[in-house]
C-alpha cells in the first residue's frame, strides 16, 4: 500500500488535515496510515467535480472515529483505554469540519459561529444547527 505525503498536492493536504502524516505511524487504531488508494476513494470524486480537499476532511474524520468506535474499552489495574472518547472527539472533529469548510471545500473564516451574541441590548444563541434563538 503506497504512503505518499507532499503537501503541495490535495492527497498531502488530506493527509495533514487528519494527521496521517509518517509513515509507520498512522491515525488509524493500530497506528497504521491510510494508502494512497484508501484516501482517494474519497478525495478522486471531490477534485474530479471541481472542489477542494476540504470536502474530503469531514468523511475522513468520521471514517477515524467509527474505527476508533470499533475498539473495547480497557482497564488493567490503574491502566486505562477509553477508545470510545477518542472515537468521540474525532466525530468532533468532523462536525467542526463540516462548519469550517463551504460548499466548494474551501475553508471559511468569519461570520457567525455557535455561542452568544449581544446586539442592541437583546441577546441572541446561536445552535450548532444553525437556528437563532
Amino acid at each position: 500500500m503506497a504512503f505518499t505525503y507532499d503537501v503541495s498536492s490535495s492527497l498531502g493536504q488530506l493527509r495533514l488535515a487528519i494527521g496521517d502524516t509518517v509513515s509507520g505511524a498512522g491515525p488509524r487504531p493500530n497506528g497504521a496510515n491510510y494508502s494512497d488508494a484508501e484516501l482517494n476513494v474519497f478525495l478522486s470524486p471531490i477534485v474530479a467535480a471541481g472542489y477542494g480537499y476540504g470536502r474530503a476532511v469531514p468523511s475522513m474524520l468520521r471514517m477515524l472515529a467509527t474505527e476508533w468506535a470499533n475498539q473495547a474499552n480497557i482497564s488493567i489495574g490503574e491502566y486505562s483505554a477509553q477508545y470510545g472518547q477518542i472515537a468521540a472527539n474525532y466525530r468532533a472533529a468532523a462536525a467542526a469540519a463540516d462548519l469550517a469548510i463551504d460548499s466548494t471545500g474551501a475553508g471559511v473564516a468569519g461570520g457567525i459561529t455557535v455561542g452568544t451574541m449581544t446586539l442592541t441590548n437583546a441577546v441572541y444563541t446561536v445552535n450548532t444547527s444553525g437556528t437563532v434563538t
